[in-house]
C-alpha cells in the first residue's frame, strides 16, 4: 500500500506561500517600479519553493531517504527516494532565486542567506 505523500493541504500550502511571499516582498517596498516588478516575480518563486522544501523535508523525515524498487522478477534494490531527488533540485533552485533577490537589493538592505538545517529553513 502506498503512503500518502502530502503533508499540507492545498489551503495550508496557499496560506504558507502567501505569508512567505508577504515577508519577502516587503524588501522591495521602497524600490523603483522595475526593481519591484523583478523582485515580486522572484519572491513568488522563492515563496513557493520554500514551502515545497518544507513539505518535502517532512516527507523525507516520515518516509526516509531511500525506497525499494523492483524492475521485473529479479531486479530489485534500494534507491534514493523520489522526495530526496525533488528536494535536491528544489533547494538548488531556491538558493539561486534567493541569490537573485539579494542582488536586486542595495548592499545595506541585503538579507542573510537562509540556511536549511536541522530546525528547518531559517
Amino acid at each position: 500500500m502506498e503512503k500518502e505523500s502530502k503533508i499540507f493541504t492545498i489551503e495550508e500550502k496557499d496560506k504558507k506561500i502567501r505569508a512567505e511571499y508577504a515577508d519577502l516582498v516587503k524588501l522591495f517596498d521602497d524600490m523603483d517600479d522595475e526593481t519591484k516588478k523583478q523582485g515580486r516575480r522572484l519572491c513568488t518563486e522563492a515563496a513557493f519553493l520554500r514551502i515545497m522544501l518544507s513539505e518535502l523535508k517532512e516527507i523525507i523525515i516520515r518516509d526516509g531517504y531511500t525506497e525499494r524498487y523492483q524492475n521485473g522478477a529479479n531486479q530489485y534494490g534500494i534507491k534514493k527516494s523520489a522526495a530526496c531527488d525533488q528536494y535536491d533540485k528544489a533547494v538548488s533552485s531556491y538558493i539561486k532565486i534567493m541569490g537573485a533577490i539579494n542582488r536586486l537589493l542595495p548592499k545595506k538592505r541585503r538579507r542573510p542567506r537562509r540556511c536549511i538545517g536541522n530546525n528547518g529553513i531559517y
